[in-house]
């Protein structure tokens, strides 16, 4: 063995240096090693439960959020009139109808957007569909008028949450009293 004060050998089962006498301490990486591995596998143990937990019509709390996100953040960039953002968070499809809305707006002569507060209320999701579809319920004040509700239709492609933006993607409050009354769904905002 070496002593790692002074770095002579010595013998292996010695308790002190014979160089220069001071205490030896015998390595205790076999110590480290089963603490690693412990730590590795309890950390396993948490991700596999995490993870396999079973899916039900009401919304785990990572989807709920991802939502509410995904639904605010394709609304603002839209009222925004920042059309390449919101199509980043709006599903493939819906592109085109973009694309087609700002050549509306533009021709219209509209240039500055329009001041709103959006807030997403409540949102549910659909797990009996492929892809999975959700619902986000809004309300959206604009200066000196009441606020009114409307909702927004997502689907998760490949993990993300994407805003869907044709005919039906958004819809007047006689859709949201519909959903509301859906027995089917969680409401959690």
């Amino acid at each position: 063995m070496k002593c790692k004060f002074c770095g002579g050998e010595t013998a292996d089962d010695s308790k002190y240096c014979e160089l220069c006498g001071k205490k030896l301490r015998k390595s205790k990486a076999w110590l480290w090693i089963l603490l690693g591995a412990g730590s590795a596998l309890i950390t396993a143990i948490i991700l596999i439960l995490s993870l396999g937990g079973s899916r039900s019509n009401s919304l785990s709390l990572s989807d709920r959020e991802q939502v509410k996100i995904a639904a605010e953040n394709f609304l603002t960039a839209f009222n925004n009139f920042n059309w390449d953002e919101a199509k980043q968070y709006s599903t493939p499809e819906s592109a085109e109808q973009i694309d087609a809305y700002a050549s509306i707006a533009a021709m219209a002569g509209a240039t500055e957007p329009s001041e709103f507060h959006i807030e997403v209320t409540s949102t549910y999701i659909d797990y009996d569909v492929y892809p999975l579809e959700a619902t986000a319920i809004y309300t959206y004040t604009s200066e000196g008028k009441e606020p009114e509700s409307a909702s927004l239709k997502l689907k998760k492609i490949d993990g993300n949450w994407l805003a869907v933006y044709e005919k039906e993607g958004f819809s007047d409050e006689e859709d949201v009293a519909t959903v509301e009354e859906t027995p089917d769904f969680d409401y959690n905002y």
